[in-house]
Protein backbone atom coordinates (compact mmCIF):
# COMPACT_ATOMS: atom_id res chain seq x y z
CA UNK A 1 0.00 0.00 0.00
CA UNK A 2 1.45 3.46 -0.67
CA UNK A 3 0.53 6.92 0.40
CA UNK A 4 -0.03 9.96 -1.45
CA UNK A 5 3.91 10.60 -1.59
CA UNK A 6 4.46 7.33 -3.35
CA UNK A 7 5.79 6.04 0.53
CA UNK A 8 5.09 2.47 1.40
CA UNK A 9 2.23 2.94 4.36
CA UNK A 10 2.54 -0.20 6.22
CA UNK A 11 -0.22 -0.70 8.96
CA UNK A 12 -0.53 -0.74 12.80
CA UNK A 13 -0.79 -4.41 13.22
CA UNK A 14 2.40 -4.64 11.22
CA UNK A 15 4.38 -2.11 13.53
CA UNK A 16 2.76 -4.45 16.43
CA UNK A 17 3.88 -7.35 15.09
CA UNK A 18 7.66 -6.27 14.95
CA UNK A 19 8.01 -4.75 18.07
CA UNK A 20 5.95 -7.94 20.00
CA UNK A 21 8.59 -9.48 22.27
CA UNK A 22 10.99 -6.39 22.39
CA UNK A 23 10.44 -5.20 25.86
CA UNK A 24 10.91 -8.52 27.22
CA UNK A 25 14.47 -9.46 28.50
CA UNK A 26 16.92 -11.16 26.56
CA UNK A 27 20.81 -11.38 25.74
CA UNK A 28 23.02 -8.51 24.53
CA UNK A 29 22.61 -9.11 20.78
CA UNK A 30 18.58 -9.80 20.97
CA UNK A 31 18.22 -6.02 22.97
CA UNK A 32 20.66 -4.47 19.96
CA UNK A 33 18.39 -5.97 17.53
CA UNK A 34 15.15 -5.15 19.68
CA UNK A 35 16.34 -1.39 19.79
CA UNK A 36 17.19 -1.40 15.69
CA UNK A 37 13.47 -2.53 15.27
CA UNK A 38 11.95 -0.17 17.54
CA UNK A 39 14.38 3.03 15.61
CA UNK A 40 13.07 1.30 12.30
CA UNK A 41 9.48 1.77 13.34
CA UNK A 42 9.78 5.26 14.81
CA UNK A 43 11.62 6.46 11.47
CA UNK A 44 9.14 4.41 9.07
CA UNK A 45 6.29 6.08 11.05
CA UNK A 46 8.04 9.39 10.71
CA UNK A 47 9.02 9.25 7.29
CA UNK A 48 12.76 9.45 7.83
CA UNK A 49 13.40 5.94 6.64
CA UNK A 50 13.25 6.55 3.13
CA UNK A 51 16.88 8.35 3.61
CA UNK A 52 18.35 5.93 5.69
CA UNK A 53 17.09 3.04 2.94
CA UNK A 54 18.81 4.65 -0.13
CA UNK A 55 22.41 4.52 1.44
CA UNK A 56 22.07 1.43 2.89
CA UNK A 57 20.93 -2.29 1.19
CA UNK A 58 21.79 -3.95 3.89
CA UNK A 59 19.21 -2.50 6.32
CA UNK A 60 16.89 -2.65 3.32
CA UNK A 61 17.39 -5.97 3.14
CA UNK A 62 16.73 -6.81 7.06
CA UNK A 63 13.43 -4.36 7.12
CA UNK A 64 11.80 -5.73 3.64
CA UNK A 65 12.50 -9.25 5.51
CA UNK A 66 11.17 -7.96 8.35
CA UNK A 67 7.92 -6.88 7.45
CA UNK A 68 7.80 -9.56 5.24
CA UNK A 69 7.85 -12.09 8.38
CA UNK A 70 5.43 -10.11 10.57
CA UNK A 71 2.73 -10.13 7.69
CA UNK A 72 3.08 -13.58 6.83
CA UNK A 73 2.65 -14.33 10.69
CA UNK A 74 -0.52 -12.24 10.62
CA UNK A 75 -1.66 -13.80 7.33
CA UNK A 76 -1.06 -17.22 9.52
CA UNK A 77 -2.89 -16.56 12.91
CA UNK A 78 -5.88 -14.72 10.62
CA UNK A 79 -6.21 -18.25 8.71
CA UNK A 80 -5.72 -20.41 12.38
CA UNK A 81 -8.54 -18.29 13.96
CA UNK A 82 -10.64 -18.70 10.79
CA UNK A 83 -9.81 -22.58 10.99
CA UNK A 84 -10.71 -22.50 14.57
CA UNK A 85 -14.02 -20.32 13.67
CA UNK A 86 -15.26 -23.05 11.73
CA UNK A 87 -14.60 -25.89 13.62
CA UNK A 88 -16.58 -24.31 16.22
CA UNK A 89 -19.62 -23.70 14.27
CA UNK A 90 -19.60 -26.76 13.69
CA UNK A 91 -19.32 -27.76 16.90
CA UNK A 92 -22.01 -25.82 18.01
CA UNK A 93 -24.26 -27.37 15.56
CA UNK A 94 -24.05 -30.84 16.45
CA UNK A 95 -25.38 -32.37 18.95
CA UNK A 96 -23.62 -34.05 22.34
CA UNK A 97 -25.31 -37.16 20.75
CA UNK A 98 -23.71 -36.81 17.18
CA UNK A 99 -20.21 -35.75 18.52
CA UNK A 100 -20.14 -38.59 20.50
CA UNK A 101 -21.08 -41.02 17.85
CA UNK A 102 -18.44 -39.02 15.16
CA UNK A 103 -15.83 -39.20 18.27
CA UNK A 104 -15.34 -34.88 17.93
CA UNK A 105 -13.88 -33.48 20.10
CA UNK A 106 -14.00 -29.63 21.25
CA UNK A 107 -11.68 -27.62 19.01
CA UNK A 108 -8.77 -26.03 20.89
CA UNK A 109 -8.21 -22.27 20.47
CA UNK A 110 -4.98 -21.34 18.32
CA UNK A 111 -2.27 -20.17 20.55
CA UNK A 112 -1.65 -16.57 19.40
Amino acid sequence: MRDEDGESVISQEIYDEILRGTDKRATYYVKSENMAKKAMVELVKSGYASFFFLRDEEARDWWGNLVKDATDTIEERKRKMAEYELKMRVWNRLTVAERRTLGIRKPAKPKI
